[in-house]
């Protein structure tokens, strides 16, 4: 697994995780990112109380992403986040 992380200081998110994709990573982290333009699903999370500027979960691959459980008692920069490959997320039909 390939994790790539980027202080990036603004600019929407997954625009700014897609300069990264020369660099072949599973799981892209970027901190004071805007929000995504698209809504998040599965592969982009964002957290943060300015719309410019926010910390960012973009994965690629087989990997998936997901909002962690929020505890009140941790300070609001703090953001868990789930990563699972893929297959992991899928459901027999």
């Amino acid at each position: 697994m390939r994790i790539v992380t980027w202080n990036c200081y603004r600019g929407e998110c997954r625009t700014r995780a897609a300069l990264l994709e020369v660099l072949s990573p599973d799981i892209v982290v970027l901190q004071e990112c805007g929000r995504p333009a698209e809504p998040e699903d599965d592969r982009c999370v964002w957290f943060g109380s300015k719309p410019i500027q926010g910390v960012a979960v973009a994965t690629h691959g087989a990997w998936t992403v997901a909002p962690g459980p929020l505890d009140p008692g941790v300070p609001d920069s703090a953001y868990p986040r789930r990563h699972r490959p893929g297959p992991l997320f899928h459901t027999a039909s």
